[in-house]
Order: structure tokens, then sequence, then C-alpha cells
């Protein structure tokens, strides 16, 4: 006959029980915690796109390179072309990673001389907002253009030739403001060939880049210079300006007609010597998204 014990059952000794509750506190000693590890990961994150940014940066200033050192090649030649391509491709990337996602805006804030009409009434603060063309028309151009404002250490309007008001732009600030890319020392960049897109022609309020190469002086067309600033202009037999923005609303238009007032130009080609007449570019910034314009 079987019988079973009258004993109770041992009763579980101390080490038996703690043994897992020792290791749930190991684990949680060693684990980092969900903050913890969400900062880890936030770091880590942030370490990726900084590689990447600069990463782009090498990309756009080795393809800079290269094709201004193939200046004067047709750019339907076909390394030409291809390196064109690779240059605008990476332009917009770097615009993306820089910027954020379109559309892209500039404020410029500005400072009038006493000599400006009607500055009284007025007054002598006032700004203009550019909008940038679109990434898939003028990538290079409007990448140079943002990466002068990131890096923006003053300018002027000098020149008021009745077709243009054109700004002398001053060396760009150093070292680079971004702690990312102050320690590579990358130079200010600039247009590695004349970038045009005939779906974006300098019509009255748009932007381009005097001189070629263009930049970083640039200009507002105070008419139609289609003609005068596109293929075929400015001594050249194919080149253009390249025109990369525009104002963006009626008031700022309304701004630019009050700008095309602005005295002292002389001369064969309208600059303004004397600095007291000079409209300053007191500071510029792209716009976040989102950011209100001001009133």
């Amino acid at each position: 006959m079987n019988s079973t014990s009258s004993h109770p059952a041992p009763f579980p000794s101390f080490l038996s029980l703690t043994t897992p509750c020792l290791l749930l506190l190991l684990l949680l000693l060693v684990l980092p915690s969900p903050s913890s590890a969400a900062t880890v990961n936030k770091v880590a994150f942030n370490q990726m796109v900084d590689a990447h940014l600069v990463s782009l940066y090498e990309d756009f200033f080795k393809y800079s390179e290269q094709v201004k050192a193939m200046r004067g090649t047709p750019p339907e030649e076909p390394t030409m072309a291809a390196l064109i391509q690779k240059l605008q491709t990476v332009s917009a990337r770097l615009v993306h990673a820089q910027f954020g996602p379109p559309p892209h805006r500039v404020l410029l804030s500005l400072e009038f001389p006493a000599s400006m009409p009607e500055v009284q009434e007025r007054g002598r603060e006032g700004h203009l907002v550019i909008e940038m063309a679109p990434l898939e028309t003028m990538p290079h151009a409007v990448a140079v253009f943002l990466d002068m404002v990131r890096r923006w250490n003053g300018g002027a309007f000098h020149r008021n030739a009745g077709h243009v008001l054109q700004v002398a732009v001053q060396d760009a600030i150093t070292p680079d403001p971004d702690h990312r890319l102050a320690p590579l020392n990358f130079p200010r960049p600039t247009l590695a060939f004349q970038e045009y897109n005939a779906t974006y022609p300098h019509v009255k309020y748009t932007l381009g880049f005097a001189g070629r190469l263009g930049g970083p002086a640039f200009y507002i067309n105070t008419i139609d210079n289609t003609k005068n600033h596109g293929p075929g202009s400015q001594g050249s037999a194919t080149e253009a300006d390249s025109c990369f923005g525009r104002v963006l609303t009626k008031k700022d238009e309304v701004m630019v007609e009050w700008m095309r007032q602005q005295p002292g130009g002389s001369g064969r080609n309208s600059f303004i010597e004397d600095k007291a007449n000079h409209i300053k570019i007191v500071a510029a910034h792209v716009l976040k998204e989102n950011e209100r314009l001001p009133l």
C-alpha cells in the first residue's frame, strides 16, 4: 500500500527565494533605464546625422572643385554633364540636411541711410523676405546662397543701376557657427558653374548672383532682365547669371520700389561710393519651418 508522508513540504530556503530577485536586481543595474537608453539612442542618432552632414559638405566641395577645373567645357559634354548632375544632387541633399524641407525662405533685416527719401515717415529699419527657387530647378545656386546666409557676416546694397539693386557681401563668419563643421574649416561655398534654368528666368523681383563665376555678390532684378542676364549675356556666348530666388510678397515688392530711390549712385555702373548712402543688411537668416513671417 502506498503511503503518503504526513510531513509538510520543506520551506524554501532564503537563497532559493531571493536568487530570482537578485538576478532581476543585477539586470536592472546593468541594463540602461528606458530614459538613459533613449539618451544613448539620441546621441547615436545625432552622431549619425552629423556624420551625414559632414559627408555631404565633403562631396559638395569635391564635385565643386572638379566642375571648376573643367570650366569652359560645354555643359552637355558627357564628363562635365555627369559631374554637374552629381553636384546638383548633393547640393539638394545638403539643403535638405542643413535647412529642412522646402519652401526655403530668407529674412534680410535692413538699415536705411538717413539720406533715403521719406525715411522720416518710413523709419530706418525694414526687411525683405526671399523665397528660394525650387530645388529641382536651381539646387546648386540655392545651396550656395543659403550657406552664405547661414554664415552671414554683413553686407550692403551698394549699387543702384536702374535695372538691379546689387549687394556687396563681407567675408563669411569664421570659425563656422555650426559646431559640427567648425573643426573642418570648410570655405564659404561659391558657384562652381553658371547654373541656370529657363523655367526660372530673371524677371522683375527675382535675385541673381553677380559676376562670372557668380557670387558672393548678388542683386535684385528691378526690371525684367531675362535677356540682359539670361543665356548668351554679359559677354558670354552661352552662359547666364544664376537666378535663385524672388522677393516673397507684395509688401516686399513695395519695399524694393522704395529702395530704388537709394541715392548716391554715380559713374557708368552706378556704384554708390559713399558708404553713408548704403542700405545695410544688418542680419540675415534662414527662416525655420513654420516660423512666422515678420509683419
